[in-house]
């Protein structure tokens, strides 16, 4: 049963879990631990449900814990460690769970986070993938690539913020975008899925000021694993100050995304193969969509068929062998740590969660409902929630 716990004068709901290591049966011959995520995303309009569907794979070394982050009556500011910057908040609208890592158990995954609130409001994001920075390619860049971040910009505490304000999916964006303005982004790059019900965003953030974000249109489903998926910006786009009065003419993947990235064939064969499985509709490699209109309603069996897949693509023969030497791995992996799948309800408390906590190609989905039905018998109570989130966020008051 879950431990409702007094803190001052809220009421929170906290637990966690620790998972067990699961079976090492290969996904892939010789993949590595590498992170590689992968996302998908279902308009309303093409859902078999008439609204939002969201997916995420997580990857990476593990094993998972879980959380459930408690709501308080006015959100304190959010201090990161090792951090001085702080920000303040509003009114906390809800309890979400958060998946976490223990720095003392070294273990769990420090980006692995999957936030959802009682406004049906969920939040998570998978790397960027590798930069153009990194590779020292910065001669070209705009100049809001070198703006300044306070304190180290942000990291963590913006999507603890985000889902601690946010009553709806669009006003998500906002807050996070006007967060990035004033804060700067700290990580190198990002993509975060911002969803509710009704529509699905996604924000694409690079180190310091610089972001994208679009909205999945109604009638289509969409699919990004470790990439920046946004490319030429469209109407509707909202970007970032240093963007806007070039917006005509500007790329945001062609002029972040590194090399390595832009030609690895596993971000590309988990596209192909995830439109071909989950939406029936089969795309061309060398020119990927930002989205697709599904051959059907999509369903989340079909996102769990998705997820759950070993197939690698139809060409793996790289057009840049020396970026990527013929190397490509399915969306289900040695490194796959848990699926998650969200299937929005009308009445935010009735929002589903299919979570398979650990790869999906053989561990069972477990649904339910966070704010109405009990969780799972592997979410722990009490004050080993509170241990487990020690540290991993410290709150201090505005």
């Amino acid at each position: 049963m879950c431990a409702w716990l007094k803190r001052g004068s809220s009421v929170a709901l906290a637990l966690c879990a620790c998972m067990p290591v699961m079976s090492v049966a290969e996904c892939r011959p010789g993949s590595s631990a590498a992170d590689d995520c992968t996302a998908f995303v279902v308009g309303k309009k093409a859902s078999a449900t008439g609204r939002v569907i969201v997916g995420h794979n997580n990857d990476g070394l593990g094993p998972m814990r879980y959380a459930v982050l408690p709501a308080t009556d006015s959100a304190p500011a959010l201090q990161e460690p090792g951090r001085k910057g702080g920000m303040g908040g509003g009114k906390s609208p809800a309890i979400y769970w958060q998946a976490v890592y223990s720095d003392k158990a070294k273990v769990g995954k420090t980006t692995g986070d999957v936030l959802l609130n009682e406004h049906g409001v969920i939040m998570f994001s998978n790397s960027g993938g590798f930069m153009r920075e990194w590779a020292g390619q910065t001669a070209d860049l705009p100049d809001e690539a070198t703006s300044g971040t306070v304190d180290g910009g942000l990291g963590l505490a913006l999507r603890f913020e985000v889902v601690r304000r946010a009553r709806s999916a669009a006003e998500g964006v906002k807050i996070a975008t006007s967060l990035i303005d004033r804060y700067g982004y700290g990580p190198d790059a990002r993509t975060f899925t911002i969803a509710d019900r009704d529509e699905a965003w996604v924000l694409c953030a690079v180190k310091g000021r610089r972001y994208v974000a679009r909205r999945c249109p109604d009638d289509a489903v969409m699919a990004y694993p470790n990439i920046l998926p946004v490319g030429s910006i469209l109407p509707g786009d909202i970007v970032s100050p240093g963007i806007e009065g070039k917006r005509d003419a500007f790329d945001f993947a062609a002029t972040y995304q590194g090399p390595r990235t832009k030609h690895d064939l596993s971000q590309k064969h988990r596209i192909v193969e995830f439109y071909r499985i989950a939406a029936g509709v089969a795309v061309d490699e060398k020119e990927l969509p930002w989205s697709v209109k599904p051959a059907h309603p999509v369903s989340v069996d079909d996102l769990k068929r998705g997820f759950s897949s070993h197939a690698v693509g139809r060409d793996r023969v790289s057009v840049h062998p020396e970026e990527n030497p013929g190397v490509s791995w399915p969306i289900c992996r040695r490194a796959t740590l848990e699926s998650v799948i969200c299937r929005f309800a009308e009445n935010p408390s009735d929002t589903q969660i299919f979570l398979a906590p650990g790869r999906p190609c053989e561990t069972k989905y477990d649904e339910f409902r966070p704010f109405k039905d009990a969780l799972p018998a592997y979410f722990a109570t009490g004050e080993a929630a509170e241990k487990l989130l020690a540290g991993r966020l410290s709150a201090t008051s505005p």
